[in-house]
């Protein structure tokens, strides 16, 4: 019942393929019985919002086509590096088959924040957005009942003349871990200790995928994200919160891509 989304690189994908192969038996068992499901996104963890769409389309369907080949099922989703958004990726992953990505919460309006599926449109495309919240992230000393009381509290704060609670009662916290928080946790056994738990209380918590609360649930809250970046990100800059504050922060970033700018431009042309 312990259900999850794992997201990786192609090129990771391709490490793993070389070294650790008996990976890819143990997701394909978890994809079979719909515990688990795998994240879409750019081939080599490109910035999106930066490259030509042809570009970008082209690095989303190399990482679909890569997983779809080795786990025998093309994603749904998308994680983007450093949920770095520009509101001309609705297109683009409405175009290559993805039907929600996870960004940031601190990206989306707190106005907007309804522990919902946000749906943010442009050129009359539209794709879904699963906010993910830093807040609730555990760690190894978090405490398993503190943990979901926490949630819980959360989750009841939503005022119940909210528009929303009489269509969809049913709210979705996303929270999304790095490899080095899942490792302190495995090592803890914290995800069996939160399972246990689960399953011997009557929480009204459930572990759940998007694609499977999508079929139950149908309501989207609207939502225009223009721009945004992921917090650990806009820490780095003296100011603004877009990848293109942070090209302007960083002389040699921005010098470094003007440079692949020229380079893609003229393969272009010579194509």
């Amino acid at each position: 019942n312990f259900k999850f989304n794992f997201s990786c690189s192609g090129a990771e994908i391709s490490f793993l393929k070389k070294r650790h192969n008996e990976l890819f038996t143990v997701c394909k068992t978890m994809i079979e019985r719909n515990q688990m499901e795998l994240l879409g996104g750019g081939f080599y963890n490109p910035v999106l919002p930066l490259l030509y769409p042809v570009d970008r389309n082209g690095q989303i369907d190399m990482l679909s086509s890569e997983i779809r080949q080795t786990f025998g099922k093309r994603p749904r989703g998308a994680a983007i590096f450093g949920d770095i958004w520009d509101a001309s990726l609705v297109n683009t992953f409405n175009t290559c088959g993805i039907e929600y990505v996870y960004l940031d919460s601190e990206i989306i309006p707190s106005n907007k924040r309804k522990f919902l599926p946000l749906i943010v449109s442009d050129f009359g495309k539209s794709i879904d957005i699963y906010p993910t919240y830093e807040n609730l992230v555990p760690n190894k000393k978090t405490e398993i009942v503190d943990f979901v009381q926490e949630i819980l509290k959360m989750a009841e704060k939503m005022d119940r003349k909210d528009s929303y609670f009489q269509f969809s009662p049913n709210r979705i916290i996303s929270i999304s871990l790095t490899h080095a928080q899942i490792e302190e946790l495995i090592n803890c056994k914290w995800f069996e200790k939160l399972n246990s738990y689960l399953e011997a209380n009557d929480t009204k918590l459930k572990l759940i995928n998007p694609t499977e609360y999508r079929k139950e649930n149908e309501t989207k809250v609207s939502c225009h994200l223009s721009t945004g970046i992921s917090s650990k990100i806009s820490e780095l800059m003296d100011y603004g919160t877009t990848i293109y504050d942070y090209l302007e922060t960083k002389p040699n970033s921005k010098a470094l891509y003007n440079r692949i700018l020229y380079v893609q431009m003229m393969v272009n042309q010579y194509k």
